[in-house]
């Protein structure tokens, strides 16, 4: 995996936080996790990128944003993910039916 380490479950978040060479972490975590997991990153001095949403409750989601506003020399940045939305789905199933999947790239044509 292009010498980045596979790390799962708890022990695997211990490691990455405990490691002083890991600079960023991204965080792909069902939502009722995901806010407490990105404030124990940000707290051991990680960047970190996370999956929508930010948290289950705005209430979490504030305390994410104060935990990150409490680090303002880390990064805390939120991404979307298109991976299970359903016209990515039927793409992909559509293109492996003409042969095997090598990419495939989706513009939503905004602003274009």
């Amino acid at each position: 995996m292009g010498g980045v380490p596979a790390l799962a479950g708890e022990v695997g978040l211990q490691s990455i936080l405990a490691d002083a060479s890991t600079d960023a972490v991204l965080l792909i975590l069902p939502a009722q996790v995901l806010d407490a997991v990105a404030i124990r990153c940000l707290a051991a001095g990680k960047h970190v990128l996370q999956e929508k949403p930010v948290a289950a409750t705005v209430a979490r989601a504030a305390a994410v944003r104060a935990a990150a506003a409490a680090t303002p020399s880390l990064v805390l940045a939120v991404a979307e993910n298109y991976r299970s939305e359903p016209g990515v789905l039927a793409a992909a199933a559509a293109a492996t039916s003409i042969g095997a999947l090598t990419g495939l790239r989706c513009d939503e044509g905004g602003g274009r």
